[in-house]
């Protein structure tokens, strides 16, 4: 099977709207992390540890206790969003492997065409697969964050 030239441009269309939405799910996925970090639990934990009042201890503890909970969630995010940003690394690679193979096609004999193209025509499928995955992936842990957070969690 012999893709045309005109296909693999929309496979290459294709591939770029999946690479334009995951950067997009990525940005959502970097702003659901929050900005909790261990360096603010070290400073809520000097300022309890200096401080003498119960009441400002206590709410210092509360403190303390949800920042621990936006670091557990940012943790669990953190695999997720450097699963995505490897994939969106793979994609961009590939997309510009593409550019380079069709530069050379319009160059290349006839029969070196044909078996470039087919070699390109998988690739692109099983990248649009592995794509897909991912942005469903992705989908399933921006949408339990928002579950989440609308129970009262992360």
């Amino acid at each position: 099977m012999r893709l045309g030239d005109g296909q693999i441009h929309e496979e290459i269309y294709r591939l770029l709207d999946t690479y334009y939405q995951l950067q997009e799910q990525r940005e959502q996925l970097q702003e659901a992390m929050g900005t909790a970090s261990e360096s603010e639990m070290e400073t809520l934990q000097q300022r309890l540890a200096e401080t003498n009042d119960a009441q400002a201890r206590r709410a210092l503890q509360e403190s303390i206790d949800l920042l621990r909970r936006r670091l557990h969630s940012r943790n669990a995010l953190s695999s997720h969003r450097q699963r995505m940003e490897a994939h969106l690394e793979l994609l961009l690679q590939t997309l510009k492997s593409l550019h380079e193979s069709l530069s050379r096609l319009k160059l290349a004999p006839q029969s070196l065409e044909e078996f470039d193209i087919d070699a390109l025509r998988l690739h692109l499928q099983e990248l649009q697969q592995e794509a897909a995955a991912i942005e469903n992936a992705a989908q399933e842990v921006l949408g339990s964050l928002v579950t989440q957070r609308g129970e009262g969690g992360a």
